[in-house]
């Protein structure tokens, strides 16, 4: 699920394991179907970059930071969008 939230300049970037129906939000059972791009790349390597950066801001525009996220993907998140590996 990618979504991009014009007034709070967020995305929002999930994974989702499995097919729907999914827990409701507020259980706990969603967190473990249910995963953030940054709970991806943070698993990997939680120093290589902080969540603010994986964020637009007026500076660097939204570009960049798809970018960033894109290429993290890529580089961490290979398995599991095979379906190949969950945490």
């Amino acid at each position: 699920s990618l979504g991009f939230d014009f007034k709070d300049y967020f995305f929002y970037f999930k994974v989702f394991k499995g097919l729907p129906p999914y827990p409701p939000e507020n259980s706990p059972e969603r967190e473990k179907v249910v995963k953030t791009f940054w709970d991806i790349f943070n698993r990997y390597s939680p120093s290589e970059i902080t969540q603010k950066e994986l964020q637009p801001d007026e500076e660097k525009g939204y570009s960049e930071a798809l970018e960033l996220n894109a290429e993290l993907l890529k580089k961490y998140g290979d398995k599991i969008l095979k379906g190949e590996e969950w945490f």
